[in-house]
């Protein structure tokens, strides 16, 4: 099993005039603290996740602050309606039945309403699910307040600084590019895994089809909006019934063919080669192939209320642990409970009113006596 990742060779891109600028540039990869940035002019150059981070850190340091998008990035905030987590509102096993514009409405409704991507200068010429996205939830106030101030894609660099696509220029003193990875596998032979995206073959983004016998696995190489760990824990456990021969590889034709449709559809939707999935229907196809996709039907009629949570409810990791290989008898009150499992956290626990009263009452006592 390969698990050590799919991004190590930071990407820096080169740009006209780069060589004569006289700052400092570096990758997202090596900013650790605000020192580098203390009183300065920065340009972060990005759209993603790394970015928004970066640019929220270092204006707390910097003079001020710009953020270069390509072409805009969708904003999302970690926290949902009524403030639970988004990604338990956005990953449900109902919403695989839904239309994609369907979708794409509610996310507007729900996740979008209170972000005016224009007005922030961040939109997208892409829809929300085919484009770039950051998961911030303080972007959007440093850009109101004027500490971080969104600009185009780079045109080309000056001595003193950069000049963008719509003609402005700024003067800055660092510029930290939050550009993203190379997919490079230097213990690999690139027979088995290529490192290059638009050629790299991966059946269900977990194992190379080409090889003789089903003897490599690729943990973690997938991008997805959501969480990753339930999804590498799926990967894991597809990988070991294949190698232990409980489960079998379609031929390498059908894998080919696949592998090829899923590069095409990701082109038409992203506009470039992009590894994503979707999140629920990545995890009902890989647990289907284990044997432990939830039977709805069957939930349903026997324990409506777990049926109802499991089809309704956020798709829990718990959900793939309910029959199958491997099941657990704590699975349903793992998911039945979840609420209170993710907010119990964060509650300030009740003060126990009974024996607070027997306390004041001897207390009382005590005085009167005296």
């Amino acid at each position: 099993m390969l698990c050590s990742g799919k991004y190590n060779e930071p990407i820096i891109p080169t740009c006209q005039g780069q060589e004569n600028f006289v700052g400092k540039i570096l990758h997202s990869e090596t900013f650790r603290t605000s020192d580098v940035v203390e009183g300065k002019q920065v340009l972060v150059v990005g759209g993603s996740h790394s970015a928004g981070d970066v640019a929220v850190h270092a204006r707390k340091a910097a003079k001020q602050v710009y953020l270069s998008t390509r072409d805009g990035t969708w904003l999302v905030r970690r926290s949902g309606p009524g403030g639970v987590p988004q990604d338990t509102v956005l990953n449900r096993l109902f919403m695989l039945w839904l239309p994609g514009w369907f979708k794409e409405f509610l996310a507007n409704i729900f996740f979008f309403s209170n972000i005016n991507h224009q007005q922030l200068g961040l939109q997208s010429s892409r829809r929300c699910f085919n484009a770039p996205s950051m998961l911030n939830d303080v972007m959007q106030v440093e850009i109101m307040c004027g500490k971080i101030l969104p600009r185009p894609g780079i045109d080309h660099f000056t001595s003193k600084g950069v000049v963008f696509k719509d003609g402005t220029s700024v003067d800055v003193d660092v510029v930290i590019f939050a550009t993203g990875y190379k997919r490079k596998n230097r213990y690999i032979d690139s027979a088995i895994l290529q490192d290059d995206i638009h050629s790299q073959e991966l059946y269900k983004d977990v194992f190379p089809p080409r090889l003789e016998h089903p003897t490599c696995a690729c943990i973690g190489s997938t991008d997805l909006f959501g969480p990753h760990g339930p999804c590498f824990e799926l990967q894991t456990r597809w990988a070991v019934k294949v190698f232990k021969g409980q489960c079998t590889l379609p031929p390498i034709e059908k894998m080919m063919d696949e592998i090829q449709e899923t590069r095409e559809n990701n082109r038409k939707k992203f506009g470039k080669d992009k590894r994503f999935v979707s999140f629920v229907s990545y995890e009902y196809d890989l647990a289907d192939k284990i044997g432990v996709r939830p039977r709805l039907a069957s939930l349903l009629f026997r324990d409506p209320f777990l049926g109802f949570r499991v089809f309704f409810g956020p798709a829990l990791p718990s959900i793939y642990r309910l029959n199958g290989p491997h099941s657990w008898n704590g699975a349903r009150n793992a998911i039945m409970g979840y609420r209170n499992a993710s907010s119990k956290s964060t509650r300030i626990p009740k003060p126990n009113t009974k024996s607070f009263n027997r306390l004041y009452h001897r207390l009382a006592l005590l005085i009167i006596r005296r």
